[in-house]
């Protein structure tokens, strides 16, 4: 069972390892930051679920910080707990207007800070159900239309790389009144479990259809992405021989150029050109 993740932007290090000890005896996986900026760059590696943020920091501050996570990572599920020496009624106001969902002064109580944590896992697993497909527990379309929007801004403004693939899964039964509904959903499953397994973590595999699964390759250009196609089609070929029956998988790539429309034609035309290849084709668009 995976731990749940928090993540401590804070300055001070006798804070961070305090909190840090705590966050173990809970049972708790967790990252340290020592300023927003640092901070920024492990939110998306690490995907956190509850983000410890100090307010008063070098480099990036607090506030800075929590901003750019609600406009620029509002597609992760993440809950702000802010932390500051700030005591005065405007300065929790700030940070709650500017996105924090609890606002906490110092000192605080370690046992009042573990059950905001409490609250605040809470409430991103009731979020995240909105954005999981219930069967295979990776990201569905509504995850999809919220990061792929934001993604594309930053990959703009920022002069990134943004690639996508596009993966099918072909030559199986697909009716589930034909008797093999179960077995497809087992096919799909694992499917997705393989891919979660190859996959980076600064990547998002989404389900998209009954037999498509989108992955989005954050930071990569169409040549990086063919490490991780080959990658995929051995992962694919050493899982079909531990089971009985036909498979076969076909994937389209692109890299995003203009926008999103654009980038999900070119991605769809790669899966065709690979279908018409044969099976267990990839093709970059």
């Amino acid at each position: 069972m995976n731990k749940p993740k928090i993540l401590i932007i804070d300055d001070d290090e006798k804070i961070r390892r305090s909190i840090g000890r705590h966050l173990t005896r809970e049972g708790y996986d967790f990252e340290e930051a020592e300023n927003g900026k640092q901070g920024l760059e492990i939110v998306t590696r690490f995907n956190p679920e509850v983000i410890l943020l100090d307010v008063m920091m070098p480099v990036m501050n607090g506030h800075e910080t929590c901003q750019i996570l609600r406009r620029e990572y509002n597609y992760l599920v993440f809950y702000i707990i802010m932390l500051s020496a700030k005591a005065k009624h405007e300065d929790r106001a700030l940070g709650l207007n500017i996105g924090a969902d609890e606002y906490i002064t110092k000192p605080f109580e370690v046992n009042d800070l573990l059950d905001k944590i409490k609250l605040g896992l809470h409430f991103c697993q009731i979020k995240k159900m909105v954005n999981i497909d219930p069967l295979t527990g990776v990201y569905n379309r509504s995850f999809f239309n919220d990061y792929i929007s934001q993604e594309l801004v930053r990959c703009n403004r920022y002069l990134g790389n943004l690639t996508m693939m596009l993966l099918e899964i072909n030559d199986f039964q697909q009716s589930a009144t034909s008797g093999t509904g179960q077995e497809n959903n087992k096919v799909i499953v694992e499917m997705a479990h393989l891919l979660k397994q190859q996959i980076r973590q600064s990547d998002f595999l989404i389900r998209w259809g009954e037999k498509l699964f989108v992955i989005v390759l954050s930071a990569t250009e169409i040549e990086g992405s063919q490490v991780l196609a080959d990658k995929l089609l051995k992962a694919f070929s050493t899982y079909t021989k531990t089971r009985s029956g036909r498979l076969a998988i076909n994937i389209g790539v692109a890299e995003v150029r203009c926008d999103e429309n654009d980038l999900f034609r070119r991605v769809e035309e790669a899966l065709n050109m690979a279908r018409n290849k044969g099976n267990n084709q990839v093709v970059f668009n």
